[in-house]
């Protein structure tokens, strides 16, 4: 008999990885690169290093950075529950019970899927009125 418990940790090991591979190590391998990623100016030993205070155009692009950032979390979870809703129709075999589920899960990622697109929208259509 297979102990379900080392499935879990290996589980939580292999998750842990990737999530290190993907998410973390790209931003390590960007350090190393001299011209920003996130704003078009050069990195030099001159630049704004020790000034004081955040100007009002870095605050904008760092809030419209985060809510993009977020907005295609919220579309990835959506587009990956949707799937699973479809996953669960498939797998019902008739069963009342998780045709109901599939069908409610399936409502929840058509909601995300709109709340997506309302937030890349809110996004243009702020940025279009202060005008950036």
């Amino acid at each position: 008999m297979v102990n379900k418990s080392n499935y879990f940790y290996t589980n939580i090991f292999l998750a842990a990885f990737f999530l290190f591979v993907f998410l973390i190590a790209p931003v390590l391998t960007f350090a190393q690169i001299p011209q920003s990623p996130f704003t078009n100016t050069q990195l030099t030993e001159t630049s704004d290093i020790g000034r004081a205070g955040f100007g009002l155009d870095q605050l904008i692009g760092s809030i419209t950075r985060v809510v993009n950032w977020f907005s295609w979390f919220i579309a990835v979870v959506a587009v990956a529950m949707g799937l699973y809703a479809a996953f669960l129709y498939l797998t019902a075999r008739g069963d009342a019970k998780q045709v109901a589920d599939a069908h409610k899960t399936l409502i929840y990622a058509m909601i995300g899927i709109v709340v997506a697109i309302l937030a890349f929208s809110i996004v243009i259509i702020t940025r279009t009125f202060i005008g950036l």
